[in-house]
């Protein structure tokens, strides 16, 4: 005689996991409202959706790009996964995160690379002090007159792009 499978220890930890998915997603939506923040929701149930429809993950953003300029909205909160995130497309508030307090802003994406050889150890994908440190390297590269500088290459470059595209 074969042995029962009990189910109910699968059904058990299933509904455990719901419970504390819908906890923590309702922890984060009530942390954005407190602070004033329009909450976006979950990019959870989004990334499923769009494994099933066959779409990229960029699309998603591009999405969320489209409801902060409908709503004339600088910024929105979300979550990514069960990791609270805010969704900033005004220039001016963007500025100030990445240039004038941005070693308040260490961790900007929830995305984890340390796998990755290259795109791991580049800015947008370090955290703590790994990123700090990096940043402390390269700001002195970055400094205004030397980017000035540079403008012309740039601007040539750029103009050899939109011909090649």
């Amino acid at each position: 005689m074969a042995p029962r499978i009990h189910h109910s220890g699968f059904l058990g930890a299933l509904f455990l996991r719901s419970l504390y998915t819908y906890v923590k997603l309702y922890i984060i939506r009530k942390k954005w409202e407190k602070q004033g923040v329009e909450y976006m929701g979950t990019s959870l149930f989004r990334n499923i959706f769009s494994t099933f429809k066959k779409r990229s993950i960029l699309y998603d953003t591009l999405d969320m790009y489209q409801i902060l300029k409908d709503k004339k909205l600088p910024y929105m909160g979300y979550a990514e996964g069960l990791t609270p995130g805010l969704f900033v497309q005004d220039v001016e508030m963007i500025k100030h995160i990445v240039i004038k307090n941005f070693d308040h802003f260490t961790d900007r994406i929830a995305l984890d690379w340390a796998h990755d050889p290259h795109l791991g150890r580049t800015l947008i994908f370090l955290k703590g002090n790994q990123w700090k440190q990096v940043r402390s390297a390269l700001s002195p590269a970055f400094t205004t007159g030397k980017i000035k500088r540079l403008f012309k290459l740039f601007q040539a470059t750029g103009e050899k792009l939109v011909k090649y595209i």
